[in-house]
């Protein structure tokens, strides 16, 4: 991917989301820890507010990842899952 491939995304989805909470752009690493942030500096610029995390496909979560995924939706955020090509 690219980062205009990222601009794209957030013009796609940025018109797809109800409401106006925080998005979590959950991404995987190592190309995800480049690309997350720029997927929400994008959905940023078209209006919405974002926060960014990255994990490691394959291991467990840390104790701090957990209690940040689980309290996201009580903030009223929501969780970007990857599209389908």
């Amino acid at each position: 991917q690219h980062p205009r491939d990222c601009a794209a995304i957030a013009e796609l989805l940025a018109g797809r989301l109800d409401g106006d909470g925080e998005v979590l752009v959950l991404g995987l690493r190592t190309s995800g820890s480049y690309l997350a942030p720029l997927l929400a500096a994008a959905l940023g610029r078209a209006g919405r507010p974002t926060s960014v995390m990255t994990i490691r496909p394959g291991h467990p979560f840390h104790r701090a990842e957990r209690t940040r995924l689980r309290a996201t939706p009580r903030r009223g955020a929501r969780h970007l899952r990857p599209l389908a090509a």
